[in-house]
């Protein structure tokens, strides 16, 4: 600590507010954003559960971390699907536009939600204490990255954008893309194909490095590290970080074309150098090196 009472001010006003967020419909997870009605998204748990975790211990509040625990818990119950990935997002009152099966689920699997969702699972465990939820949410973290390596690409060893469509080649409408203002591909429908992308790969590769290393597991280490290496060879060159989704969401109302389909996830721009792809790279970078 630095004794600059700024700091602890800072950490005061981020939690009030984080009060402030109403909870969804019949669970006991906040809301994604104030327009963004009753939705839990995977990416949301990392805006603000490590915050919120370390904020417990330094409170010495386990009530807090009692929470957390149970907004993990809900997301495992609910976005979970049976082929062992998560819908990246979830509508607690089953009545969005983007939930095409009228289930609340988002439709597919989007690999950066799911790694900003293993990320935040990664950086809570440090601040529980031995015991039944420390377990727990490590069971998920475990279940999780197994749960990602049969969509693996064989050649690259990193993770597709749309994580179990691998190789597919979507014609796209050029709705999407003058709805995002993509010109890449100009005013015409275009076939796109999904790829493989680095900074969701980044985030997976440093959950595998760190739950390996911390909890002894060093066949996850391993994992990460082919991850890592794939990442800087396939994606990284120059000093210039490439393949990175620069953005993806769900909604809202009047953004109609942000409706979750694979369309969607492949019409949207694919740039260099985002901070969203750079940062969980020199993240794993550290735990590869580290």
């Amino acid at each position: 600590m630095t004794g600059d009472e700024r700091y602890l001010t800072a950490i005061e006003y981020t939690y009030d507010r984080l009060m402030e967020m109403p909870i969804c419909e019949g669970s006991p997870n906040f809301w994604h954003k104030t327009f963004y009605i009753h939705q839990i998204w995977l990416d949301g748990m990392y805006m603000y559960a490590p915050f919120l975790a370390r904020y417990a211990v330094l409170k010495n509040d386990l009530s807090i971390l009692d929470t957390i625990k149970e907004q993990y818990a809900f997301i495992h119950d609910n976005m979970r699907d049976e082929n062992g990935l998560y819908h990246h997002g979830f509508d607690t009152t089953k009545t969005i536009f983007w939930s095409k099966n009228n289930d609340g689920k988002s439709e597919n699997f989007w690999l950066r939600s799911m790694g900003w969702f293993a990320v935040s699972l990664t950086d809570i465990l440090e601040y529980y204490p031995e015991g039944e939820n420390k377990e727990y949410l490590k069971s998920v973290l475990e279940e999780l990255l197994t749960g990602i390596l049969p969509y693996q690409d064989e050649i690259t060893k990193m993770f597709y954008q749309v994580i179990d469509r691998p190789e597919e080649i979507q014609l796209v409408d050029k709705f999407y893309f003058s709805s995002l203002s993509n010109l890449k591909y100009g005013n015409i429908d275009t076939f796109v194909a999904n790829y493989v992308e680095s900074s969701g790969s980044s985030m997976m590769a440093y959950s595998f490095l760190k739950f390996g290393k911390v909890y002894n597991k060093p066949e996850f280490e391993k994992i990460g590290k082919e991850i890592f290496e794939a990442i800087y060879q396939h994606s990284y060159q120059n000093t210039t970080l490439s393949d990175i989704c620069i953005t993806a969401g769900l909604g809202p109302e009047n953004k109609t074309y942000r409706d979750g389909t694979l369309s969607y996830y492949l019409a949207e721009k694919v740039g260099e150098d985002d901070a969203k792809g750079v940062g969980p790279f020199l993240m794993a970078f550290i735990e590869y090196n580290y």
